[in-house]
């Protein structure tokens, strides 16, 4: 005799779709180097913007990727990163105020006009910051940091 599976509601299902893309994703980060992140990104994101050309009735885009994709692909990374933080957190020594033209929060300080993104620690914060010293060329933690 057969038994009934129970049949999942569309918020069910798409909620296990979001845990896998999120789990494909941070499948992602975990094996690949954040410059190699970035670039499957941005073609992603790029494929998305090509299936939706008829749509939105603009061009398509071809060729080597351009600087404004990956500008993109990072900004998607970040808002990732920032999804879980709540408006107006403060830590000592910052103020995280949200960017008016990225909608993504940056800190402020003492510091006038020196406003980085505000990025909890992570895989992809980790990422970025073995990208940044080894591109700095092992300078140490201080060089690293203000890079």
């Amino acid at each position: 005799m057969r038994e009934k599976t129970p049949t999942k509601t569309k918020e069910q299902a798409k909620d296990s779709t979001e845990d896998q893309e999120t789990d494909k994703w941070e499948e992602l980060l975990s094996r690949s180097t954040y410059w190699r992140v970035l670039q499957i990104t941005a073609w992603v994101l790029r494929f998305k913007t090509n299936s939706l050309t008829k749509l939105r009735k603009i061009k398509r885009k071809s060729g080597p990727l351009r600087a404004e994709e990956l500008a993109e692909a990072k900004q998607h990374w970040v808002e990732r990163v920032q999804r879980g933080i709540p408006d107006g957190m403060e830590r000592p020594g910052w103020k995280l105020v949200k960017d008016k033209e990225t909608n993504l929060l940056k800190c402020t300080g003492r510091i006038q006009g020196y406003n980085p993104f505000y990025l909890e620690d992570g895989l992809f914060t980790q990422k970025l910051i073995q990208h940044v010293h080894a591109q700095i060329k092992h300078l140490g933690v201080a060089k690293t940091m203000t890079a």
